[in-house]
């Protein structure tokens, strides 16, 4: 059996590897980089997707050992994203005020309006396909879509409780039915991401999922090393070529090869994990400041 302080610690390490690779992203957005390693860099969104997974993970966690009560299950979730959500927005909003002041425009490219701002306080932005979804405050969508993940979480487990993994597959299937459905009435077919569709919670369920799953089973078997590899080649290559219906597909093979790679590294003593571990423990607070400083 593997400790719980041996899970919690790689847990750590994945998500401080998931923010570090959402900031060179964002920092290759910002600044002017060279072409082939601003794209390059582009794939460090999918640091978006490890995120999710482990959000399955540790939610499931979580739940099995003490959120008997759906009402203090959602209280938790709800200070663990509201508060530091809530303060983001409001520096972004006094910054862009302020930047209107000085100079006439708004140099952070944010959204003001108010319907907006309410929509985003209420976590209900991953509800709504307009710039609320992700203007009022960059990177807003992803606290929106794990927003709806966490309220529909107690319906996954309750379904998985009754019907094991097979609910849970059929749940990945149907999610990425679906969207890739909208992603074909919308002629999005190509798409890779960047809209409402893509940022949706339909879209990103599978990796969340995937995370469920991995807790259930990571005891479980030997796991193949060349299933990892093979899923993270098949998610770069759909990432940087446009195959139909990649916006589907990317977070599903990306986060396939995670699930897989987590599960392999699980006992193995891992290089610079402890600085990992350290990026790991703040990376929702580091998420939030790095959005507002560039």
């Amino acid at each position: 059996m593997v400790s719980n302080f041996n899970r919690l610690e790689i847990i750590d390490y994945f998500k401080g590897l998931a923010i570090i690779m959402i900031i060179v992203c964002h920092i290759t957005q910002v600044f002017d980089i060279p072409s082939p390693l601003s794209s390059m860099s582009s794939f460090g969104r999918m640091g978006c997707q490890i995120f999710f997974l482990l959000s399955g993970f540790t939610i499931t966690m979580s739940f099995d050992k003490s959120c008997s009560k759906l009402m203090d299950f959602y209280k938790k979730r709800w200070l663990g994203l509201a508060p530091g959500y809530w303060l983001s927005i409001l520096i972004t909003v006094i910054l862009s005020a302020v930047t209107i002041l000085i100079t006439g425009k708004n140099q952070l490219g944010t959204s003001l309006k108010f319907e907006g701002i309410i929509v985003n306080m209420l976590l209900l932005n991953g509800l709504v396909p307009t710039d609320a979804n992700n203007l009022i405050f960059r990177g807003g969508w992803f606290v929106g879509t794990l927003t709806i993940l966490y309220l529909i979480y107690p319906f996954l487990h309750k379904g998985e409780r009754k019907y094991g993994n097979p609910f849970l597959y059929g749940c990945i299937v149907s999610s990425m039915l679906i969207s890739a459905a909208l992603f074909l009435l919308t002629d999005k077919v190509y798409s890779s991401c960047g809209d409402f569709l893509y940022f949706s919670f339909i879209n990103q369920l599978s990796p969340f999922v995937l995370g469920i799953l991995l807790y259930r089973n990571v005891e479980q078997g030997k796991y193949d090393k060349l299933k990892s590899f093979v899923f993270f080649i098949l998610s770069v290559l759909c990432f940087f070529y446009p195959v139909p219906f990649r916006a589907v597909i990317v977070p599903f093979f990306f986060s396939l090869s995670v699930f897989y790679l987590l599960k392999v590294l699980w006992d193995k003593k891992l290089p610079i994990r402890s600085l990992l571990c350290h990026f790991g423990e703040l990376s929702f607070p580091i998420f939030l400041l790095h959005i507002v400083f560039p």
